[in-house]
C-alpha cells in the first residue's frame, strides 16, 4: 500500500505495474554481508528491465514474470521462462524444474553464504498434472481435487529436492528453511475448504490470510515447537538479517 502496489493486475498487465526499483529488498540488504541471493519460480512484481529479479538484488534468477504459466514444455503460454534474462525452453514439468534448479544453485554455493528464494507457481491455476502422478489419487473421485493433489504432491517432491540439497552439503544446521504461502484456497467452484475458516484468497478473513508457516534451523529450533504469537512475512526480513548478523539502513515495515 505505501508503494501504490494495491492489486495483482491481470491478465493484460500494464507495464507501469510493479515494486518499484527504488524499494530495497532481502537480497540486496544481505549483499553487505556477502549473500549470494538466487531466485526460482514465479516473480509477478513487474516486467520491466528495472523491476526483474537481477535489478532487484538477485544474483541469479529462474523463472516467469507473470502471475501464471502453464506447467508442461510443450505449451509456454501465457508467459516465458527465463534464466536471468535469457529466454529458455525448459523440458520438464515446471515444478519439477523449479526444483532442479533450486538443488542446484544450492550445490553451487556450497561454500559461500546465500538467500534462495522458490516461490513455487504451485498450487495455482492451469490445473495441471502428471498423468501418472493424478494417477496416484484415483481414491480420489473428483477430477479436479485429484489433479490439485497430484500438483501438490509434484510441489512436495521439489521441496524434498530442495531440503535434499541442504542436507547433501552437510549444511542442515547452518541453514534457516522457511515455508509457507501467501494467502488461502480461492473460494467458489474450486474444492478448497480453507481448514473451516472465513472466507478466502482475496479475503482479509482467516481463510484468506492465516497459513501454514513451517520453519527449520537444526540447532536453533528445537523440532516439534509451536509458536503461538501473531506472525506476518514482514517478520522475516529481520529475521534473515537476525540469522545472518547484519543489518540495514533501510526502514524495515
Amino acid at each position: 500500500d505505501r508503494v501504490g502496489f494495491l492489486t495483482n493486475d491481470g491478465p493484460h498487465i500494464p507495464e507501469t505495474f510493479g515494486l518499484p526499483s527504488s524499494e530495497v529488498l532481502i537480497p540486496e540488504m544481505l549483499k553487505r554481508a556477502g549473500y549470494t541471493s538466487g531466485m526460482v519460480g514465479k516473480w509477478h512484481l513487474g516486467f520491466k528491465p528495472d523491476m526483474v529479479p537481477n535489478a532487484q538484488g538477485f544474483d541469479y534468477f529462474y523463472g516467469h514474470l507473470l502471475g501464471a504459466h502453464n506447467y508442461f514444455p510443450d505449451n509456454a503460454r501465457p508467459a516465458h521462462i527465463f534464466r536471468n534474462r535469457e529466454r529458455v525452453s525448459p523440458t520438464k514439468y515446471l515444478t519439477t524444474v523449479f526444483g532442479e534448479e533450486a538443488a542446484q544453485f544450492i550445490r553451487e554455493n556450497k561454500e559461500n553464504p546465500y538467500f534462495l528464494y522458490v516461490p513455487f507457481n504451485a498450487v495455482h491455476a492451469p490445473w495441471q498434472a502428471p498423468e501418472g502422478t493424478i494417477k496416484r489419487f484415483a481414491h480420489i473421485e473428483d477430477k479436479l481435487s485429484r489433479t490439485i493433489a497430484a500438483m501438490l504432491y509434484e510441489m512436495d517432491q521439489s521441496v524434498g529436492a530442495i531440503l535434499g540439497a541442504v542436507r547433501n552439503n552437510n549444511a542442515e544446521e547452518n541453514t534457516l528453511i522457511v515455508f509457507t504461502n501467501d494467502n488461502g484456497g480461492i473460494r467458489g467452484h474450486l474444492p478448497y475448504t480453507n481448514a473451516g475458516m472465513r472466507g478466502g484468497k482475496m479475503d482479509l478473513y482467516e481463510g484468506g490470510i492465516r497459513t501454514p508457516l513451517l520453519m527449520q534451523w537444526k540447532g536453533k529450533i528445537r523440532a516439534g515447537q509451536r509458536f503461538e504469537k501473531v506472525v506476518s512475512t514482514l517478520d522475516l526480513a529481520p529475521t534473515f538479517l537476525a540469522a545472518a548478523n547484519t543489518t540495514t539502513t533501510v526502514e524495515l515495515d
